[in-house]
């Protein structure tokens, strides 16, 4: 099924090379058969549209995450926070500040981490492990 999208998207992204969200929906089937080298291209395409910019920006820190690149995962994670709303997108600015402080914590910025995690706990009490992960960093 996927490999059939990946067929309709990549045909439809060669007869409308401008189309980003064509190359975001591609990118994301890419994702979800862990083709990360194949989606990166193509997010970073994405973010120069408006519309696209914070969920291209959020895919490109999963993808680098799963490249265990985490410092450009980071980088995308941080220019995502600049530009989401928790009102108009409350799914990615819980996913964006949570993976960012997944990423702060593994470099001992507990500090900062903190603070990211509280941003997803304010919005959802009960995200993921946001509220265990923030109870070891208190505790230590």
């Amino acid at each position: 099924m996927i490999k059939r999208e990946i067929e309709v998207f990549s045909s439809r992204v060669q007869r409308y090379p401008n189309d980003l969200k064509m190359k975001f929906e591609l990118g994301t089937r890419f994702v979800k058969i862990k083709k990360y080298a194949q989606a990166i291209p193509l997010f970073q395409v994405c973010v120069k549209d408006n519309r696209l910019e914070t969920g291209a920006l959020t895919s490109l820190g999963k993808c680098f995450i799963a490249e265990k690149k985490g410092k450009l995962a980071k980088r995308q994670f941080e220019k995502a926070v600049e530009s989401i709303s928790q009102l108009d997108e409350p799914d990615l600015y819980k996913e964006v500040h949570y993976w960012l402080a997944r990423l702060l914590e593994e470099e001992g910025d507990r500090s900062t981490a903190e603070h990211h995690y509280t941003e997803v706990l304010a919005v959802d009490y009960e995200y993921k492990d946001t509220l265990s992960r923030m109870e070891g960093l208190s505790e230590d």
